[in-house]
């Protein structure tokens, strides 16, 4: 080992990673920071867990992450990460805002429209549109997914997501919760699933979310869990 060289740099970064799994973010943030070595080293780590969700207070940053998802060659996500777990897709959801008011309208008990979004969440969506996509299909690498959509999704969001998945080569591990769901999900689309979960109602879908999941398993001899 070079004189000068810490003792953490003469170790094979597999080793690294396995010392370095336990760490926080913000620690492996830091640890990057110090070296070169140490930063291409850490960098899987870094975006092996990746999540989009999207909120009224958050947009900005989940947007801007999708886009240089979306616009990046070859960025440190595409192998390096391994789960993700997908929320919100709507720059519009107040995470404050539980359930639609109801009010008493002509001795009618009528349910109040959702509050209008802010002309910058509204631009925020639009940009959204243009990257949801790709973004999600650049993460060659991602073995593991975790859907949960939010009520304020909109359908283009759920169908950009379903068309990314199937781009994913190494996409083994699907759970998927139901009840927020505004498409029948095509799941039995996908191809190299291992495991599959499903949670949630969704009364609209109900029958073809059924269907499909017997068609994937009829189609996936591979298929370990359901």
């Amino acid at each position: 080992m070079p004189e000068n060289e810490a003792p953490l740099l003469s170790l094979a970064p597999e080793l690294i990673q396995v010392i370095t799994d336990d760490l926080t973010t913000d620690i492996i943030k830091d640890l990057r920071l110090t070296c070169k070595q140490l930063s291409e080293c850490l960098s899987l780590r870094l975006f092996r867990n990746l999540t989009i969700s999207l909120s009224q207070v958050t947009f900005e940053k989940e947007v801007s992450k999708v886009r240089i998802l979306a616009t990046t060659d070859h960025h440190a996500a595409s192998s390096g990460a391994q789960m993700l777990k997908i929320g919100s897709l709507s720059p519009g959801y107040d995470p404050k805002y539980r359930t639609p008011m109801w009010k008493h309208v002509d001795s009618q008990l009528v349910q109040e429209p959702d509050p209008e979004d802010p002309p910058d969440v509204l631009v925020a969506e639009e940009e959204l549109k243009g990257y949801l996509f790709k973004a999600i299909a650049s993460l060659r690498g991602v073995q593991s997914v975790e859907w949960e959509p939010f009520r304020k999704d909109g359908d283009w969001a759920q169908e950009a997501v379903m068309k990314a998945l199937k781009m994913l080569p190494n996409l083994r591990v699907l759970r998927l919760h139901f009840t927020y769901f505004k498409i029948a999900v095509p799941f039995h689309e996908l191809s190299g699933i291992q495991e599959i979960s499903v949670s949630g109602i969704d009364e609209n879908h109900h029958a073809e979310i059924l269907d499909n999941l017997a068609k994937l398993v009829a189609r996936s001899p591979e298929i370990t869990s359901v």
